[in-house]
């Protein structure tokens, strides 16, 4: 009995003594907290990303694994087990780039992730002043390219690239780095430049096509000027180059301005007053109030035979009266009767009427506008020609104001000549119609219901290739 009372009294003290310290006293473990931080902001493609694992916690030595888990596409970045503290990769296209950064310590890990949003890298703006806006330049002259105001969004550095792709055979211009241009073309003919800038990771580009002439005229109408329409007109195509009614006291031709172009010779007939030049209504069947290029003109203004030939200019028409004859607003013709080339107005039938472009005196149509798209708009007329019986001839004719393509003529083989001795081709602008079927009619075509007709004409370029 007693020896049983002592064990159980034993045992009660040794429990109550033994054990060491409790749990409280034992060593609390860190938590380990993995922690990424972007270094830099505002990414766009082409730029470093810079990351940082440093502010990761937790107890003992950290060891760091970064790893690439999703990136765009088109994408080449590689990230593979990279154990640095801190990371950083360009990033070589624009999309979302997702890294995962595992720390290590004490032989527990955590792991987390950062999705990097990077912005698409815009092109480079390109920005060119010119010494001289027309594509055309005569040979041996210089026309300067400066690309110095040219841009880019995200302010990277530029560097250009100026190269010929295409020149006449014998020329030899060469590509230049430089931020300008200066184009110096000796060779007569077509060259194509094309400008290509680059921020190091996109390139814009712009091609310029020029072409080198031997001469080159301007008749630019200037209101502000000392010098009259005529005298204007004359300084330029040569004394006689008007050709307008003579016997009815009236305004024919004058400079007036608009919004759409500015400038411009305006051109009137009076259908009830108007004879032809010096002729009175009453002994003539037509009408003209025009400007021209002819034999007396300097020589760059008309062609020869065998010459290549360039006429850019802007007109446009009232909703003027037209009739089953003819209303020229534009010619090509020599010594012969009949024009080589008409830009003619005309009814085609009851309900309908056109701007055609009439060839030889066959009046061949070449091609047809309906007139509606025509009237009381500026439309941009370009014509390219040789001057022979197997020459060429393009034509194309433009809405000014959104350049859509009304006409786009290219024959490579035509009859562009008249086979007259000494003949020369001259150019005619304005209008010039027949306004009764015979001389001594009273009544006037069907059509004509107008009383005043004007024509307007801008700027003329006339170029010898």
């Amino acid at each position: 009995m007693n020896k049983f009372v002592f064990v159980i009294i034993l045992s009660l003290l040794v429990t109550s003594c033994g054990g060491g310290s409790s749990d409280s006293s034992q060593s609390e473990t860190t938590a380990l907290i993995p922690k990424i931080e972007l270094l830099n902001s505002d990414i766009i493609a082409g730029d470093r990303i810079q990351l940082s694992g440093a502010k990761s916690e937790g107890s003992g030595s950290l060891s760091y694994l970064w790893q690439l888990t999703s990136k765009p596409s088109d994408s080449q970045v590689s990230i593979l087990n990279d154990t640095s503290q801190g990371i950083e990769f360009i990033a070589d296209v624009s999309g979302e780039y997702e890294l995962m950064l595992t720390v290590n310590a004490n032989n527990r890990s955590q792991s987390t992730s950062l999705t990097v949003n990077v912005a698409v890298n815009e092109p480079p703006v390109i920005n060119i002043e010119y010494s001289d806006r027309l594509t055309s330049i005569i040979a041996g002259e210089t026309v300067s390219l400066n690309a110095q105001q040219s841009n880019d969004p995200e302010q990277h550095e530029l560097s250009y690239l100026w190269q010929f792709l295409s020149q006449p055979e014998s020329s030899n211009q060469s590509s230049t780095t430089n931020d300008y241009l200066d184009f110096n073309p000796l060779v007569r003919g077509d060259y194509s430049i094309q400008l290509s800038i680059t921020d190091g990771y996109n390139t814009a580009t712009l091609v310029l096509d020029y072409k080198a002439v031997e001469t080159r005229s301007l008749l630019v109408p200037n209101a502000n000027s000392n010098l009259s329409a005529k005298e204007q007109v004359e300084a330029v195509f040569g004394e006689g180059s008007l050709d307008l009614p003579e016997t009815h006291d009236a305004e024919h031709f004058a400079i007036t301005t608009d919004s759409d172009i500015g400038d411009h010779f305006s051109f009137t007939l009076h259908l009830e007053q108007d004879g032809d030049r010096a002729i009175p209504i009453e002994q003539t069947d037509r009408q003209r109030s025009e400007i021209k290029t002819y034999a007396n003109s300097p020589e760059q203004l008309t062609c020869e035979q065998g010459e290549a030939m360039s006429v850019f200019w802007q007109f446009k028409t009232d909703d003027i009266g037209l009739s089953y004859s003819f209303s020229h607003l534009f010619q090509i013709k020599g010594e012969a009767d009949h024009p080589l080339l008409t830009f003619t107005a005309r009814r085609v039938s009851n309900e309908n009427n056109a701007l055609r472009i009439l060839h030889s005196e066959q009046d061949t149509v070449l091609a047809e506008i309906d007139w509606d798209l025509v009237k009381q708009r500026w439309l941009d007329a370009r014509i390219d020609f040789s001057c022979q019986n197997d020459g060429y001839l393009k034509v194309v004719i433009a809405d000014t104001s959104n350049q859509q393509e009304l006409v786009s003529l290219d024959i490579s083989e035509i009859d562009m000549w008249q086979d007259i001795a000494l003949d020369k081709l001259g150019f005619k602008f304005g209008l010039y119609r027949r306004v009764k079927l015979y001389a001594d009619d009273e009544l006037f075509r069907e059509g004509l219901s107008s009383l005043i007709d004007k024509v307007y004409v801008g700027t003329i370029r006339i170029e010898t290739h």
